[in-house]
C-alpha cells in the first residue's frame, strides 16, 4: 500500500490454495475492502480458513474425476479384452462379467448369464471346491487348469487366476478371475501325445508306449492276483509279400491286419 494502514485502488490480497502437498492449485483475490483499512492477521485468518475449505472442496473434486476417469479405462479395457473376467461370491453368486466370458460360456446376454451359479460352470464338481479352498488359504490361485461347462452342455479346457477380495474383518467377499480359453492348446498337447505314443501307419499304438505301460499291468496283474497273458502276433510271410508286391501293399496288409485286431481286442490299450 502507499499509504500505512489505507487501502487503495490498486491494492490486492492474494491468499493460496495448496494440497495436501504444499502445491499451490488457486488462488483467492481481494482488490477491494469494505472498510477501507489493510487487513490485519486477524482479519485474514478467516480468508484463510474459507481458503482451505474450498482447496479440500476442489481436491475430492479432482480425485473424483481421477478415479471417474479411472474406473471408466478400466471398464473399457475388462469390455474389450478377449479374457474372460467375472467377480463372484464365495457362495457362487456371479456379480460382474466382461462381454467375453458371456461369450466363452455361449450366452449371448450378461443378465442371463448373471443367473447361473458358479459351480455349475464346472464339469468335475469337485474342482471348485478345491480352487476355493486354496483361495481361503493362499488368497490366490494362479493358472488352475480345468475342464468348464458351455450353455448347450458342451465342454472346454480354461486356465483361471483368481484373487481373493477380503472386508475389514478378513471375511472373503468376493473373487476376482481371471479365465482363458487353452482348449486349441490342450488339443495340441493331446495330438503331440497321440504322435508320440501311436504307430503313424496303423493308427495303434507303438512298441515304445507298449514297453513303458507293460511293467505297470505286471504289477496289477500281481496285485489283484490276475491272470496276464502276452501274445506276440506275426504276419506269416510278410517279408516276401513286401518285397514282391512293394511297401505300398505291404503297408496296406498291416493296416488291415490291425483293423482285424482291433474288432476283437477289448480295449485298445490292450495291444500294440
Amino acid at each position: 500500500p502507499k499509504k500505512e494502514g489505507r487501502w487503495n485502488r490498486e491494492d490486492n490480497l492474494l491468499v493460496a490454495m495448496k494440497d495436501t502437498r504444499g502445491q499451490i492449485i488457486g488462488i483467492i483475490s481481494v482488490n477491494d475492502s469494505k472498510s477501507g483499512l489493510i487487513p490485519t492477521e486477524e482479519t485474514v485468518r478467516p480468508l484463510e480458513i474459507f481458503a482451505n475449505m474450498i482447496s479440500e472442496i476442489i481436491q475430492r473434486h479432482m480425485l473424483s474425476q481421477i478415479i471417474s476417469n479411472s474406473e471408466e479405462k478400466y471398464r473399457e479395457l475388462v469390455n474389450n479384452v478377449k479374457i474372460g473376467i467375472f467377480r463372484a461370491t464365495p457362495a457362487g453368486k456371479l456379480l460382474e462379467v466382461n462381454p467375453s466370458v458371456v461369450e466363452m460360456f455361449g450366452y449371448i446376454r450378461a443378465k442371463e448369464f448373471l443367473k447361473v451359479k458358479t459351480p455349475y460352470l464346472y464339469q468335475n464338481p469337485d474342482d471348485r471346491p478345491k480352487l476355493m479352498k486354496e483361495l481361503e488359504e493362499n488368497d490366490l490361485a494362479k493358472n488352475k487348469e480345468f475342464i468348464l461347462k458351455k450353455k448347450d452342455g458342451t465342454s472346454f479346457w480354461a486356465s483361471l487366476t483368481s484373487t481373493a477380495v477380503r472386508d475389514s474383518s478378513g471375511r472373503i467377499i468376493y473373487y476376482d478371475t481371471v479365465l482363458e480359453d487353452i482348449s486349441e492348446r490342450k488339443n495340441l498337447e493331446e495330438e503331440v501325445k497321440r504322435l508320440l505314443i501311436t504307430d503313424e501307419l496303423t493308427g495303434v499304438y507303438n512298441r515304445r508306449h507298449f514297453n513303458q505301460n507293460l511293467p505297470q499291468e505286471i504289477k496289477t496283474a500281481e496285485r489283484w492276483r490276475s491272470a496276464l497273458s502276452l501274445i506276440m502276433i506275426d504276419i506269416d510271410d510278410f517279408k516276401e509279400y513286401n518285397d514282391k508286391y512293394l511297401h505300398l501293399e505291404g503297408d496296406e496288409v498291416l493296416k488291415q491286419t490291425a483293423q482285424v485286431i482291433s474288432q476283437v481286442i477289448r480295449k485298445e490299450m490292450d495291444w500294440a
